[in-house]
């Protein structure tokens, strides 16, 4: 009884190296049933929905919204740095 193939570097690269077409194949398979995982998609859109969000808090104590949403939508905590060294609208 084989194990059920796992998705990570060490068995993509054994199988990709294999001249076993049908070990490729299963070692494939389980990559995409972890991409295509709901859970997994679940959980970025939250963490980028936490980003935007972040982003625009920081936005509105600094006058700039939209400027620092779309930092934080775009770069996530990367994003909130940016937006906190970058200087606030003067009113």
């Amino acid at each position: 009884m084989a194990l059920p193939p796992v998705c990570d570097l060490t068995a993509l690269s054994q199988a990709l190296s294999s001249s076993d077409p049908d070990e490729q194949m299963r070692t494939l398979d389980a990559c995409m049933a972890v991409l295509t995982d709901p859970t997994l998609w679940l959980w970025m859109l939250a963490f980028t929905v936490i980003s935007a969000l972040v982003g625009a808090l920081i936005g509105k104590m600094k006058h700039a919204v939209l400027r620092d949403t779309l930092l934080g939508l775009a770069f996530g905590p990367v994003g909130w740095a940016i937006s906190l060294m970058l200087p606030a609208k003067k009113m």
